[in-house]
């Protein structure tokens, strides 16, 4: 378990100097730690640990809202974020340079999934909506709409003939 952040801006300071000084973060560990003010943009964190960490006002190269559901393409090549800000954000999983973001959901999107042959990407969210978009293009394919309340995951059949949703059924709707 990670211990409470305990507020300051030595933490913050440190990774400032650190990147200042041209450090290689791999592998550094700043979990449950208060790390505020600190400015990353351009900097790679890989191996970083931020779990638990305060990172307020931390600036990021990339920001987005949380992520609530992650995965990974059939053959390994991209992640894909579900994020509270109602985008799906999508990486190669090589470098992780960003591919693209998708955006379609109203709210955050809670559940996300790759199809079996990868060339499908779907998410689903509070808004009770399933979204469908080609991962090559980014276009959507389909949109569908729960009948039975929030959607909270999704997934496909092995064989990609089906796809399955889970949903917060409202007292009252069935």
């Amino acid at each position: 378990m990670t211990p409470n952040p305990k507020p300051g801006y030595a933490a913050g300071n440190i990774l400032n100097l650190l990147v200042q000084l041209g450090a290689d973060l791999t592998g550094y560990d700043f979990s449950g730690l208060s790390v505020w003010q600190a400015y990353v943009q351009g900097v790679e964190l890989r191996d970083v640990n931020i779990a638990g960490a305060d990172i307020s006002g931390v600036r990021f190269t990339d920001t987005f809202g949380r992520i609530r559901s992650l995965a990974c393409s059939p053959d390994g090549s991209l992640l894909a974020a579900a994020t509270s800000d109602g985008n799906i954000r999508i990486w190669q999983t090589t470098d992780f340079t960003p591919v693209r973001t998708l955006k379609g959901q109203a709210g955050w999107v809670r559940s996300v999934a790759f199809s079996p042959d990868g060339q499908l990407l779907v998410g689903g969210g509070p808004d009770m909506t399933i979204w469908l978009w080609d991962v090559t293009s980014g276009t959507v394919v389909n949109r569908l709409v729960s009948t039975s309340g929030r959607v909270y995951s999704i997934a496909f059949r092995p064989d990609g003939g089906l796809l399955a949703s889970v949903s917060f059924v409202q007292p009252g709707r069935m």
